[in-house]
């Protein structure tokens, strides 16, 4: 339902509906196939389905935004807020734009900026829910810490490419570093950059 109402016409640059990757003009960045994205989706919609109260997001490489306004649906009912970040600035206005093109009520949910995605946002933390939307080479710890106790994390981690996973990474509980991580799936992401 998140992704109907979410139309990608708004976000891919062409083959809005075409169930692969898409290039993004002028960076090496993409958006996902749509599968990938729904992927993430049911595992956060699902996994708090009984959480009670507004959820906090967070969506790194938020790229065209088309992740994003889905989170944005998804969270608005419960009153929650979802960060957009990104490394490149260009990406970030994209993002914006999109939003608004497709609905600028969105945007009343939703906060962009440029950020170092590695880095995360720890003074918007802790976080229900964290999207990563490029392959992280190895674990990224700093920002699974800023999960929620019972908070999740979609990312794909492994090497520029290589052999890559999409992971649901789980905080059990206060401990700073106590996670369940399960490979859900084989995918092909560009790289989540550290540095410009």
């Amino acid at each position: 339902d998140l992704m109907t109402a979410t139309d990608r016409k708004f976000y891919a640059p062409n083959h809005p509906y075409q169930d692969s990757p898409i290039p993004l003009p002028g960076t090496r960045q993409t958006i996902s196939a749509p599968h990938v994205h729904a992927y993430a989706l049911e595992e956060f919609v699902e996994h708090h389905k009984s959480t009670n109260g507004p959820l906090n997001v967070l969506d790194v490489g938020c790229g065209s935004g088309y992740l994003t306004g889905c989170l944005a649906r998804w969270v608005q009912p419960t009153g929650g807020h979802v960060y957009g970040i990104d490394i490149y600035e260009n990406l970030v206005n994209l993002t914006r734009n999109n939003l608004h093109n497709d609905d600028p009520n969105l945007l009343n949910s939703i906060t962009l900026q440029t950020a170092n995605g590695w880095e995360g946002l720890p003074e918007t933390a802790p976080f229900h829910a964290i999207h990563v939307g490029a392959a992280a080479a190895e674990f990224p710890l700093e920002l699974a810490r800023q999960l929620t106790d019972n908070g999740i994390m979609i990312v794909p981690i492994g090497p520029d490419q290589g052999s890559q996973g999409l992971y649901k990474v789980e905080r059990r509980s206060n401990s700073k570093d106590d996670f369940i991580v399960k490979k859900l799936l084989g995918v092909r992401y560009v790289p989540l950059v550290k540095h410009l």
